[in-house]
Parts: structure tokens; C-alpha cells; sequence
């Protein structure tokens, strides 16, 4: 009797432990599922803000400007769009337009904290975010002389 009991224990446990493993497994599988959609589409996205920056900023940084505005512009419409679908989410918003510029990000945000009635909270980040943003880039480019 004690030895079926034993048994039976070890019988839970096994399943237990199996179903820990698939759990921890189907984790780990889907975050690098993640990993590669974000990959994906910050490199694609990388790479079109290099082409376009590198033909229209000739005198002036229109390539970078024009790459913000667009940037912004696609991170609205895709949000819009994939609300549910976290493949594309990540392929498209998280990826594809965090590598065609972070200024989309920043005003996504923005855009969120003024649509919520967070006007204080929201001027400040930007104020904050450009101030701040300028200051750590003349930083960046004066600690290498």
C-alpha cells in the first residue's frame, strides 16, 4: 500500500514537473518569437530611415524630419489599426517604427497623456524629453574632443 502511494506521488510529480517544462517552454518559445518581430521591423525599419535620409539630406536634415513626421504619422494609423494582434504590434509599432525613428514613440505617448486629460503631466514630458534630449546630445558630442 505504501509503495502505491509512493507510486502515485511520484506519478503527480512527474506531471507536475512535465507541465512546468511545457509552460516554461511555450514561454521562452514565444518570447523569441517576440524578439524576432521586433528585430524584424526595427531593422527594416532602420533601414528605410537610412535610405531616405540619406537622399533628401543633402543641406539640411529634411530625410530626419521627414522620418519623424512619417514615423509619427505610421505609429498613429498602426496602432489604429492592430489594436489586438501582438505579432504585428511588435513587427510594425514596436519594431518597424522604433527603428524608423524614436520621435514617434515620444509623441505616441504625448499624444496619450493630452487624449487622457494628463495636460500638465504631458507638457512636462515634452518640455522635459526636448530640453533634456538637446542637453544629453551637446553632453554626448563634447565629452569626446
Amino acid at each position: 500500500m505504501r509503495n502505491e502511494k509512493i507510486q502515485i506521488l511520484k506519478l503527480v510529480l512527474s506531471i507536475v514537473y512535465f507541465s512546468l517544462f511545457i509552460f516554461l517552454f511555450n514561454c521562452l518559445l514565444q518570447m523569441i518569437v517576440y524578439t524576432c518581430m521586433v528585430f524584424l521591423g526595427s531593422g527594416l525599419g532602420g533601414v528605410c530611415r537610412w535610405a531616405l535620409s540619406s537622399w533628401l539630406n543633402v543641406l539640411h536634415p529634411y530625410g530626419t524630419l521627414i522620418c519623424n513626421l512619417l514615423g509619427c504619422f505610421l505609429l498613429g494609423l498602426l496602432t489604429k489599426l492592430s489594436p489586438g494582434d501582438t505579432h504585428m504590434k511588435l513587427l510594425l509599432t514596436t519594431g518597424f517604427c522604433g527603428g524608423f525613428t524614436t520621435f514617434s514613440t515620444f509623441m505616441n505617448e504625448s499624444f496619450f497623456m493630452l487624449r487622457g486629460g494628463q495636460l500638465f503631466v504631458a507638457f512636462s514630458y515634452m518640455v522635459v524629453s526636448l530640453v533634456l534630449g538637446l542637453a544629453c546630445v551637446w553632453i554626448g558630442y563634447n565629452v569626446v574632443r
